[in-house]
């Protein structure tokens, strides 16, 4: 009794290693595919956050922004002849007045500390109507709120304008 081994083909053995295994030219296109696609993942992810970040912060501007003309609203009957230009970083609205130490961004905050330290607020009186005999009967108010975002500074405006006797 004779033992025979049977002899496989090379062509054949080499078809049938090329199946079941992947060149190393398949992984790295595989690797620069799968790497390319997170890669554009973070950049969104990171672009998506920082539009949030200034949407947020352009929310809480337009409120400090609304709270100051409401503010320039009520001192307007207490006092309506002077002038009500100013600026105010205080919040709520206690003072004419600018608070030197509005903080940019990039500033840490101290524990305890308000945030709304990075935004500027300013109050401008654009404009006023008079009577002919001098009486100013309508100003014209511009509330701007700024604040740094990164290199960029950002600004909410509102403008608007108040009578002496609003009905």
């Amino acid at each position: 009794m004779s033992l025979r081994v049977k002899r496989s083909n090379p062509v054949n053995l080499r078809r049938h290693v090329s199946i079941i295994s992947f060149t190393l030219i398949e992984v790295l296109i595989f690797s620069a595919i799968v790497s390319t696609f997170f890669v554009s993942a973070v950049a969104i992810t990171t672009f998506l956050l920082r539009s949030m970040k200034v949407n947020e912060h352009k929310i809480i501007a337009t409120r400090y922004a609304e709270e100051l003309l409401e503010w320039v609203r009520a001192t307007k009957e207490k006092d309506w002849n002077n002038s009500i230009t100013g600026c105010f970083n205080v919040s709520p609205v206690l003072s004419t007045g600018c608070v030197a130490d509005v903080k940019i961004l990039t500033d840490p905050l101290l524990l305890g500390e308000a945030p709304n330290k990075i935004y500027n607020r300013k109050s401008i009186q654009i404009g006023m109507v008079q009577t002919p005999d001098g009486e100013i009967v309508q100003k014209t108010i511009k509330v701007i709120v700024e604040w740094a975002e990164g290199q960029n500074t950002q600004s909410v405006t509102l403008d608007t304008i108040i009578a002496i006797w609003e009905r």
